[in-house]
């Protein structure tokens, strides 16, 4: 079976960006954060305030069939999470991600210090079959 990747010039469907606080993200920061939606808005316009069982706030730039291309979660415990679905190259997609994390850590840490223990990287890469073929062991 032949694959090409899902792009003309890669196979990176999304990557998501994980940091971990050193404390709880509370509902102080929560609002900190939607107070400070402007130092970021210009790379994440939308704003919502999901229903869950620990405080978050979700930042996002939204497709017109309102999935998220660009998605800043704060919260869930005590996490910043990076979620992006339209990546390009990695030049661009990491200063967005420095920026908009770099202002939600800075904003949290003026509530109450707190600093970054965990950091990862996922990234999904998808291909396409250019064959008929059904079977994966040819």
């Amino acid at each position: 079976m032949q694959f090409k990747p899902i792009s003309d010039d890669h196979a990176v469907e999304s990557v998501v960006f994980t940091f971990v606080s050193s404390r709880f993200i509370d509902i102080d920061d929560i609002q900190a954060l939607v107070n400070a939606h402007d130092r970021f808005r210009a790379d994440l316009p939308a704003l919502n305030l999901p229903n869950s069982d620990a405080p978050v706030v979700e930042f996002a730039y939204r497709r017109p069939d309102g999935s998220a291309s660009w998605l800043l979660r704060c919260g869930n415990g005590g996490e910043f999470t990076v979620e992006c679905r339209r990546y390009t190259r990695w030049d661009r997609v990491w200063k967005v991600v420095r920026a908009v994390v770099g202002i939600a850590v800075d904003v949290c840490n003026a509530v109450r210090p707190l600093s970054i223990l965990a950091p990862s990287l996922r990234v999904v890469d998808r291909f396409r079959s250019t064959s008929d073929e059904t079977h994966l062991d040819s």
